[in-house]
């Protein structure tokens, strides 16, 4: 026995680790010398991960003691490799790699240290698939301890583990230092089969790692949690204006895993809105790009993530989050209501949703609280609750309301102020009429009441406010006050005083006339530098609501100022209420006109005791840096906006530095233009005013006159307004004009290029040369002493469309046949009276007699009246059951006039033909609620929006519910913008907007109403009459409709263009079958045309 253990340690001694002898072969006593020994390893196993056999430290290669074994594999420092005891062997992790067939690597490197040589034992790896393929597991990291495969050992410490990611960098685990992703992949290895191996070890069991508690953040933004109505909800405490957020997925409770979904795109985020009982409904939903969210206002939005590789009891996640600043809507203060019972009463009313973020949850109106808990019922404590909104009911609506919302965040308040008027504020006129503080009328009795009280009227006013220097009470100069140095040391006197200059130009003697000029008095306010500052603007609105000015024109804004710029600090944003002094002032909208360059900015100002007072800011952005509008058409539209905007109050023009000549210009032609229109019928107006200012051409003193070429832009753009302006005959004086003109220019043009002075406005004078001048004035004075000039408007509207008619139809119109007995039959229709009906309780213009040189101002009040509420109603045919209406809109005292003729003869059907494109003007807003959910109270009348559709292609259709009582009726409403004043929409448009009326199912009476005049609700009504005749097989003639419709109204069709629109859309209709459409012979109208331009001719001649 002992001889035999003797030789088995021989054995050990010469032939150490004689197990591995086949893998790594011992040199014994053999020399080492360059050389690489190439082995081979076949590994069958589908699994990527593989642990093979290398050499340790320890391991024997050979006898001699100069050899020095290093181990040369790749060590990268995430590697830890699984060693023997005594270092002799090592476990090595190997992946399939990119190739996914083979693997090369170094297993060790033996040294001689005495010669230098050594040996590389070369280690290739192959891989063969395996028939029998593994099963892959799941490892949910969330649960904290893992869940071993079943073919592995259940502990640690029978098991090894390693990760192999997405860039296949192969890491050993460690559940408490090893960070993971998603994505990878972990392999579990048991140790006691790297005892039993000789070469390599494959995977007991395969894991996919996942975590099933994701968390859905934003990027370097700070967020609290919050309760909204039993939802967690996360705030954004930020001024949101157009800004994009980056959206992650981490999980912020475990640093070791906060980059596990880093690379992970969110599915969807979606708008929420806010229910009446505070739950969350779905608006509209977004797919996320790049994982960014854009956020352009206040919102609640849900960011979701579908996770399809997480645990199947959870793959779908989802967080709610309030962009906003919560105190932001902390207190909201409206605009108080100034009412009165019975007439328009505005109820005190809470809306159940505020802007879409909140819910109404509690209800106060003076000592009357109600909570949510009441809204189940419909009335509750003097309460009406309804779907969208809370109205109190009680007899008598004076106090304070206050509405109560939860918002994200927190809560906010809105408050409104509801004020009787004061009985004796009423004013009853001579008809009987009431008018109440607000109204035009109202405020055109409070200034002759004002006027009669005061010595000089306005400008008594103004000379004892401000300490000027009389100013006479009539005249066309602009007057300085003396007393007010002006040079170039002005700077020093801005502490001195607040208001530097004051301008007034004031006039009394006045008529009062329906056209466009309506200015009472011109005020030209100057301050130095900046206008109202802030030292002034308390004053400043003192003066415009004391003296009710009603347009206030900046002019001359110069950079870097601009005019928002400059106003911005002196206007509230939104509904917000901005007190100034003891001036309240509510921004109530803007707008901008892109064609003219004209902004616009509306706001209501409010005082206590007083009746409040609307003030709109007219800016022409043409008018900047000392240079007048480089279009003519600018000057003539910003004196019809002005004018057009402002009802007999005074207008404000103010400059934010030193008066120069742009501005007198612009001050002279408001004067001139308001007195030529509205004394045109004085036989010396013209000559005086025009005389005036021929006598100041040349004159230089003072800063007060104006330079050659400022004057003729002046007379220019008088002469281009003038033309504009229907129905103004120009007096024998004006060619008394014209011949100075005509001298002036040619003088002026002889002198100018010789001149070395600087002239901006040099280029203006090139356009006024005198042929072009010449002709135009011919053109002008021909048209003012033609006694029917829309007559002469229609012959040559008739040539310039005469070519055109012919191209377009592509109609021989000597091939249509003309029958006198159809025009016999027509006019017999006409006359029956049974056909034509009266109006309804309406002035008719034929009873007045009306003439325009009439100076009762009695009858310019019934003109004024029969403008804004005459009613003529049409039935056509007895063959056809629709009834016809064309109207005005009615003025803001005929309302409730209006309201009860709808709900008396059961009118569903009213077409308003609106002038302006804004929503913040024109007649549907104050007649009828346009939006949703909204109501007006005229008397008995309750008027409700019930639908609303929205505008599309100028088209918005309201469902409103007329009720009295206990009585209901329901209109329909159609507004069209598109369709402006003087000017005529294509034929598709046309035909679009009388489709969609076509299609809308009504029964009785249908009106058609014009914002101003009667001429496109003419129009359209004339297509209806038409396509009515021609639908019902009865004799027609277009000629004869319009004759009839002429008869009754003069101008409900206004021009030849509008008259060819209706002629285009029904031959588009009836392309097909033209010979239902009967047409005079084209030469007949031309021969008739030619006798009255014969007449013109002759006329013109004799005069």
């Amino acid at each position: 026995m002992l001889l035999l253990l003797l030789i088995l340690c021989y054995f050990d001694a010469i032939i150490p680790q004689q197990n591995d002898k086949n893998l790594f072969p011992s040199l014994g006593d053999q020399p080492i010398t360059n050389i690489t020994f190439p082995l081979e390893l076949n590994i069958i196993s589908n699994s990527k991960i593989v642990l093979v056999k290398c050499p340790g430290m320890s391991f024997k290669h050979c006898n001699n003691s100069n050899c020095l074994f290093s181990p040369a594999y790749n060590k990268k420092e995430s590697y830890q490799f699984i060693s023997s005891q005594d270092d002799k062997i090592r476990w090595i992790p190997v992946a399939v790699g990119k190739s996914k067939s083979s693997t090369d690597l170094t297993c060790g490197t033996l040294y001689d240290i005495s010669t230098g040589e050594r040996i590389e034992w070369y280690l290739n790896v192959k891989w063969e698939k395996s028939y029998t393929f593994k099963a892959r597991h799941i490892y949910n990291l969330s649960k904290g301890t893992p869940d071993f495969p079943m073919s592995c050992p259940k502990e640690w410490t029978s098991i090894i583990g390693y990760v192999l990611p997405k860039n296949e960098d192969v890491k050993q685990y460690d559940p408490q230092s090893t960070p993971m992703a998603k994505g990878d992949v972990l392999y579990f290895f048991n140790k006691k089969d790297l005892i039993s191996s000789n070469e390599y070890v494959v995977s007991c069991g395969i894991s996919n790692v996942i975590h099933t508690f994701p968390d859905i953040v934003l990027k370097n933004t700070r967020v609290y949690k919050d309760k909204f109505a039993g939802n967690d909800i996360y705030v954004v405490n930020e001024k949101i204006i157009h800004k994009e957020y980056q959206i992650k997925l981490h999980l912020p409770l475990d640093s070791l895993y906060k980059n596990f979904f880093k690379n992970e795109a969110i599915s969807t985020y979606e708008l929420l809105g806010v229910k009446e009982d505070g739950v969350f409904n779905n608006i509209k939903k977004w797919r996320s790009v790049d994982n960014k969210v854009l956020v352009k206002k206040n919102y609640i939005l849900r960011i979701n993530y579908d996770c399809n590789d997480c645990d199947e009891n959870r793959r779908t996640f989802s967080k709610i989050f309030f962009f906003g600043v919560p105190l932001q809507f902390k207190s909201v203060v409206k605009t108080p209501v100034i009412y009165t019972l019975g007439e328009g009463t505005q109820r005190p009313t809470c809306l159940r949703i505020f802007k879409n973020i909140g819910f109404l949850n509690k209800v106060s109106f003076n000592n009357i609280l109600i909570t949510i808990n009441d809204f189940s019922s419909s009335i509750s404590k003097g309460f009406v609750v309804q779907e969208n909104k809370v109205t109190f009911i009680g007899p008598d609506p004076q106090g304070r309301l206050v509405c109560f919302y939860e918002i994200p965040g927190g809560n906010t308040v809105t408050t409104q102020l509801f004020k009787p008027f004061p009985k004796n504020n009423i004013y009853t006129d001579s008809y009987g009429m009431k008018h109440y503080p607000g109204s035009n009328e109202y405020h055109e009795w409070k200034r002759k009441q004002h006027e009669s009280i005061l010595d000089n009227s306005f400008d008594e006013v103004f000379r004892r406010k401000f300490n000027l220097s009389a100013v006479p009470s009539h005249d066309m100069g602009i007057y300085k006050n003396s007393s007010l140095p002006y040079d170039n040391n002005m700077e020093k006197h801005v502490e001195e005083s607040e208001i530097l200059g004051l301008y007034i130009v004031s006039w009394s003697e006045r008529s009062r006339t329906y056209f466009l000029s309506n200015v009472s008095e011109i005020i030209i306010l100057y301050t130095y530098f900046k206008g109202p500052n802030e030292k002034t603007a308390e004053k400043f609105w003192e003066l415009i609501f004391n003296h009710r000015i009603g347009v206030i024109c900046p002019v001359v804004f110069n950079k870097p100022y601009s005019f928002y710029d400059y106003y911005k600090k002196y206007w509230p944003e939104d509904d917000k209420l901005m007190r100034c002094g003891e001036i309240e002032i509510q921004f109530y909208g803007q707008r901008t006109i892109k064609d003219n360059g004209l902004a616009f900015v509306a706001l209501d100002l409010f005082k206590h005791g007083l009746p409040p007072h609307s003030v709109t800011i007219v800016y022409c952005n043409s008018m900047k840096d000392y240079k007048l509008p480089e279009k003519h058409s600018d000057i003539t539209s910003f004196y019809r906006e002005v004018t057009a905007t402002n009802v007999h109050q005074p207008v404000l023009f103010h400059s934010y530095r030193k008066p120069n000549m742009f501005i007198y210009v612009i001050i002279q032609f408001f004067i001139i233009m308001d007195e030529f229109l509205n004394k045109s019928n004085s036989t010396d107006s013209i000559k005086r005013y025009i005389l005036n200012i021929m006598k100041r051409i040349n004159v230089r003193s003072g800063g007060n006159s104006m330079t050659n070429v400022e004057f003729s832009y002046l007379i220019y753009n008088i002469i281009k307004c003038s033309i504009n302006v229907k129905g103004v005959a120009l007096r024998e004086e004006f060619k008394i004009f014209k011949e100075n003109y005509f001298n002036f220019v040619e003088k002026y043009m002889d002198n100018e290029k010789s001149s070395t002075d600087f002239n901006p406005f040099q280029r203006y004078i090139n356009a006024l040369s005198p042929s072009k001048l010449r002709k135009f004035c011919f053109y002008f004075n021909d048209f003012a002493t033609l006694n029917d000039s829309s007559l002469a408007d229609e012959c040559t509207m008739f040539y310039k469309w005469k070519k055109f008619e012919k191209s377009y139809f592509n109609l021989k119109f000597d091939q249509l046949q003309y029958s006198g007995k159809d025009i016999e039959v027509a006019r017999a229709q006409f006359k029956d009276k049974n056909l034509i009906i009266k109006d309804w309780d309406f002035p008719n213009i034929d009873s007045y007699n009306f003439s325009y040189n009439d100076s009762d101002s009695s009858i310019h009040e019934k003109w004024s009246d029969y403008l804004n509420a005459s009613i003529c109603r049409y039935a056509w045919s007895k063959s056809t059951k629709r009834e016809l209406i064309i109207c005005q809109a009615p003025l803001m005292k005929s309302r409730h006039r209006f309201i009860d003729i709808l709900f008396r003869k059961k009118i569903n059907l009213v077409i308003m033909l609106e002038h302006s494109s804004d929503e913040f003007y024109g007649v549907p807003k104050y007649l009828f609620p346009c939006m949703k959910d909204l109501s007006i109270v005229y008397g008995d009348y309750i008027l409700s929006n019930i639908s609303y559709t929205g505008r599309i292609k100028g088209v918005s259709i309201s469902e409103i519910n007329i009720t009295q009582k206990e009585k209901n009726h329901k209109i329909t409403l159609v507004t069209y913008n598109n369709w402006k004043k003087d000017k005529v929409i294509s034929t598709s448009e046309f035909l679009e907007l009388y489709n969609t009326i076509m299609k809308i199912k009504y029964e009785g009476p249908m009106i058609i109403m014009s914002a101003l005049g009667l001429g496109r609700a003419g129009t359209l009504g004339l297509h209806f009459i038409a396509d009515d005749c021609i639908k019902a097989n009865e004799i027609f003639s277009l000629e004869e409709c319009l004759l009839m419709l002429r008869k009754r109204r003069y101008l409900a069709v206004r021009t030849m263009e509008q008259y060819l629109l209706v002629l285009r859309a029904l031959c588009e209709i009836y392309r097909d079958d033209v010979e239902k459409i009967s047409f005079r012979r084209f030469d007949e109208i031309e021969s008739m045309c030619e006798d009255v331009i014969q007449n013109y001719k002759e006329k013109m001649s004799n005069s």
